[in-house]
């Protein structure tokens, strides 16, 4: 699939895009700020969706222990749900997904280690999970939750 670079993920890119409503496909790093040349999709919804390769990663060889099982990542998915618009943060409007051979997992699922960057006051890149099941964002609020008790600051 190409290495860590604007080809490598535009190879990525091409595989979503029969799949999603495309307003805009970014041809350089016009969809990242993080100054790296990632192939992006910006959605009709003003959703911008950047492909990233996992550094050694080719050919799906860089691992994640996710609950316990060795999983293959062969990309990160990072989704920014309000497009340009501030805050741009992790854990608030941008969310991280694995992409492995033959799935897509939120970061941050119980067993994942990336839970422990979903907490308030840190960097908000294993919250993707959370949102995902327990439909609530309090992590933003309260220190205190986790998979296994308390879920809502409530």
């Amino acid at each position: 699939m190409g290495d860590n670079s604007f080809e490598g993920t535009s190879i990525i890119r091409e595989k979503f895009i029969p799949y999603l409503k495309v307003s805009k496909l970014c041809e350089t790093s016009n969809c990242s700020d993080t100054g790296t040349p990632t192939a992006g999709i910006i959605l009709s919804n003003g959703s911008v969706i950047t492909f990233q390769r996992r550094i050694n990663s080719a050919g799906c060889t860089h691992t994640r222990l996710i609950a316990g099982t060795s999983v293959p990542i062969c990309a990160v998915i990072n989704v920014n749900t309000n497009g340009f618009k501030p805050p741009n943060k992790s854990g608030e409007d941008i969310f991280q997904f694995w992409m492995t051979p033959n799935s897509i997992i939120p970061t941050g699922l119980q067993g994942d280690s990336e839970f422990d960057y979903c907490k308030r006051g840190i960097d908000g890149y294993g919250c993707a999970a959370w949102v995902i099941y327990n439909e609530n964002m309090d992590y933003l609020h309260c220190n205190d939750l986790s998979w296994e008790g308390k879920t809502k600051c409530n």
